[in-house]
């Protein structure tokens, strides 16, 4: 009864979609337009009681589903393409660039919560690979890949289980364009009133 979202230290209008049930809902969510970024909890409050938290993502890439791109009707990039990845599945997202160009594909699963042992490939159209991403510990799990683009054409960004074995419904983004992230810095801890 009467549920509501929650998102510590983020503020938004809610409102609930007609439909809901015991069992499903959906909730139209409008963020301030000086909402944070990054990953925050959200949690789901009723008369009831307050659930688990799961962890949403924030920023400022075009959100799209991971099925929106086709080879006819490639990505405008940078965009960011959310999905289920389950089992032996493998999401591919098709984008035309021009030789030279940077291509980064970054995805976030593990620190959504997913099982998910995520790999990223970048690949020409012919499949050939291109750069391959596994785990990283700097990225909790997730992979990234970077490629300068040998040419000008059509580039597929692949996302798959590593053992193609994905367990259960993994929820992801995948970030697709040329965006750069730190990855590690120094020193690794400072002191209040300290210059570092």
């Amino acid at each position: 009864p009467n549920p509501r979202l929650i998102v510590p230290g983020v503020s938004f209008e809610q409102k609930l979609a007609a439909g809901a049930n015991a069992g499903q809902f959906t909730v139209d969510v409008t963020l301030s337009d000086n909402c944070p970024l990054g990953w925050f909890p959200l949690f789901v409050e009723t008369d009831q009681g307050v659930s688990n938290p799961l962890t949403i993502a924030i920023d400022t890439l075009p959100q799209l589903p991971s099925n929106s791109t086709t080879p006819e009707k490639p990505a405008t990039l940078p965009a960011a393409f959310s999905g289920i990845l389950a089992g032996s599945n493998a999401v591919k997202i098709f984008v035309r660039a021009q030789a030279g160009e940077r291509l980064a594909a970054e995805v976030e699963a593990q620190r959504l919560g997913a099982a998910t042992d995520p790999v990223v490939e970048i690949k020409t159209e012919r499949g050939t690979p291109l750069q391959i991403a596994w785990g990283k510990t700097a990225l909790r799990g997730d992979a990234r890949a970077e490629v300068q683009l040998p040419a000008d054409g059509l580039y597929v960004v692949e996302l798959h289980d590593l053992e193609y074995k994905a367990p259960g419904q993994n929820r992801f983004r995948l970030k697709v364009g040329d965006f750069r992230s730190v990855d590690q810095w120094f020193p690794i801890a400072a002191q209040p009133g300290e210059e570092v």
